[in-house]
């Protein structure tokens, strides 16, 4: 990226500015420290999932922190977001299929919002030799119960 695009001073340092006395725009691999930049800069990481980070208050925030999915039936689970919260909201008994490793770190949180599992089991099954805690399937079956999911990238 730094080969395509100059700052303002015309250099290729991945560093940009947003008007003459604007905020800064940071690309990396990885987050800054908490030393660098301003209030109102921006950084963008470029990884498996892109982030971006905007500083207040002295600290680094990822704005796109979590990603809010809501399903009413069977649902096979693609990873959106560094953290992402799938709200089932069903009438019914659910499956939510996972067939993909996420990534190294990535987190979900699976949540009975309407309080029925105990009625209407869901169901976490995992395929294609992907296991949660060594067992490839968990029924989630007291009401308003919510299971958090940290991958470990295999």
């Amino acid at each position: 990226m730094s080969e395509i695009f100059k700052n303002i001073r015309g250099t290729t340092r991945v560093v940009f500015k947003i008007g003459k006395n604007g905020s800064n725009i940071f690309v990396r691999e990885n987050p800054p420290s908490t030393l660098e930049g301003f209030d109102g800069d921006w950084c963008l990481i470029n990884g498996t999932f892109p982030t971006i980070l905007k500083k207040t208050n002295n600290t680094w925030i990822d704005i796109n922190a979590k990603n809010l999915i809501t399903i009413t039936g069977n649902y096979t689970y693609v990873p959106v977001s560094h953290h992402d919260i799938i709200m089932c909201n069903n009438t019914t008994a659910m499956t939510l299929t996972i067939d993909t490793v996420p990534p190294k770190g990535h987190t979900f949180d699976v949540k009975d919002s309407n309080g029925n599992s105990n009625q209407n089991n869901i169901t976490i099954t995992c395929t294609n030799g992907i296991t949660i805690d060594g067992v490839t399937s968990i029924v989630m079956n007291n009401d308003y119960t919510s299971l958090t999911i940290v991958s470990d990238g295999m």
